[in-house]
């Protein structure tokens, strides 16, 4: 029989971060048992439940989270693209200053993560150019 994990467990063991297995969840992506621990909160007024994941389940979704982790890295900063650190350290300035530049328009970007801005080469010379030389 396989075995049942916790979320934190499973997290763990296959390398997932906290909010997926719960997203997962939501999305109805994994399968999850809730079995009753037999602990009382006093906030709530029946015993509360702890969360399980089949551990087979568990390893088939890290493998294709991470999957699609490495398919975005790789589609969003390729060749020809540089990334908010690179250009940091190639111009000599903070990334705080790289990323004004951007949200101020002043440097064409495009988003590749939630966080992140990828700049391509051409773009970043005609900017430099554009700014530094006078």
């Amino acid at each position: 029989m396989d075995p049942l994990l916790s979320f934190a467990t499973a997290c763990k063991q296959f390398d997932l971060p906290a909010w997926s297995l719960r997203v997962a969840r939501a999305k109805g992506q994994i399968a999850v048992l809730e079995l009753p621990n037999g602990s009382h909160n006093e906030n709530r007024s029946k015993p509360s439940a702890v969360l399980r994941v089949r551990a087979s389940d568990a390893a088939k979704f890290a493998s294709a989270f991470h999957t699609r982790k490495k398919q975005r890295k790789a589609l969003s900063v390729g060749a020809g693209l540089m990334t908010v650190t690179e250009i940091a350290e190639a111009t000599g300035v903070h990334e705080e200053t790289v990323r004004r530049w951007i949200r101020n328009l002043e440097l064409p970007a495009r988003r590749v993560a939630p966080s992140g801005y990828a700049v391509a080469k051409k773009d970043l010379d005609a900017f430099i150019r554009r700014a530094f030389t006078k």
